[in-house]
């Protein structure tokens, strides 16, 4: 059993040499969960929950494309998802989109015309879908849906 001088000395000794420990399970407990909801969000996580959230409003990742990975590498600060799905499809996905990211922690910005925005530590992802009126290059009846989230954190 400890003593609560023991404690307290061991406590100090740790965290002048650099080291913090549990003073008791409940003490553990708290850091863990803290830690846990502090953690950093890295491009891997942000991938992740950008392709849930497509997958979510019933679409399939596969079916898009992607610029922020070029020859097998990963861009550190960029996830992006790009397709053409018919116009009906998109109207109701980015909702669906939006709804997802926001149950993953994401909050929601004002959108800017008909850009939505959210943030998420020092992410900021853009989600828009816009049809041929806009791009003509587009087949009538389909829209381009583009999600792009950036790490406004990260200097490469």
């Amino acid at each position: 059993m400890k003593t609560p001088l023991a404690t307290m000395t061991l406590a100090l000794a740790l965290a002048l040499a650099g080291c913090t420990a549990p003073v008791d399970d409940a003490t553990a407990s708290s850091t863990a969960s803290a830690s846990a909801s502090t953690s950093p969000v890295t491009r891997d996580t942000v991938d992740k929950e950008l392709r849930a959230a497509i997958q979510q409003a019933g679409l399939d990742p596969a079916k898009g494309m992607t610029t922020a990975e070029r020859n097998g590498k990963k861009h550190p600060g960029l996830v992006d998802w790009i397709a053409t799905i018919p116009t009906a499809e998109a109207e109701q996905a980015l909702p669906k989109i939006g709804a997802e990211l926001e149950r993953n922690g994401w909050k929601a910005e004002p959108p800017i015309d008909s850009v939505l925005r959210y943030k998420k530590s020092g992410w900021r992802l853009l989600a828009s879908s816009f049809g041929s009126s806009k791009m003509p290059t587009l087949a009538e009846g389909s829209s381009m849906v583009q999600l792009n989230a950036s790490d406004l954190t990260d200097a490469g």
